[in-house]
C-alpha cells in the first residue's frame, strides 16, 4: 500500500495536536522550574498523548517522576516512615513485600 500525504482535516488535526503537544511540553518545563514536579508530570503526559514522537519527552517525564518521588522520600524521612515502598515504586518493583534479591534491584535500576 502506498503512503499518500494527508489532506484536509487530517493534516490540520495533526498540526493542531503537534502545536498543543509542544505547548503542554513547555508548560511542563515551566511547572518543573517553578518547583511543581507533580504538575510537570501531568502536563508532560498530556503532551505525550498528543504527540508520542515529541523529542526528549520521555526523558523529561522520567526526570519529573524522579523529582516527585524524591519529595515523597523527603516527606517519609521527616515523618520517620519506611521509604522502602517509595524506592521500589521508583524502580517499578511491584511486589514490595517479597524478598527481593540484589540482581532484581540492579535490573530495575538500569
Amino acid at each position: 500500500m502506498a503512503d499518500y500525504p494527508l489532506r484536509g482535516s487530517s493534516q490540520s488535526k495533526l498540526t493542531q495536536n503537534a502545536a498543543a503537544a509542544e505547548k503542554a511540553k513547555q508548560a511542563a518545563e515551566e511547572s518543573f522550574k517553578l518547583g511543581n514536579p507533580t504538575m510537570a508530570v501531568e502536563q508532560a503526559f498530556a503532551a505525550l498523548d498528543l504527540n508520542p514522537k515529541l523529542p526528549m519527552l520521555q526523558n523529561y517525564i522520567t526526570t519529573y517522576l524522579v523529582h516527585s518521588f524524591a519529595s515523597i522520600l523527603t516527606f517519609c524521612k521527616k515523618k520517620k516512615k519506611d521509604d522502602t515502598l517509595v524506592l521500589y515504586s521508583i524502580l517499578f518493583i511491584e511486589d514490595c513485600y517479597a524478598d527481593i534479591d540484589e540482581a532484581t534491584i540492579r535490573k530495575h535500576y538500569k
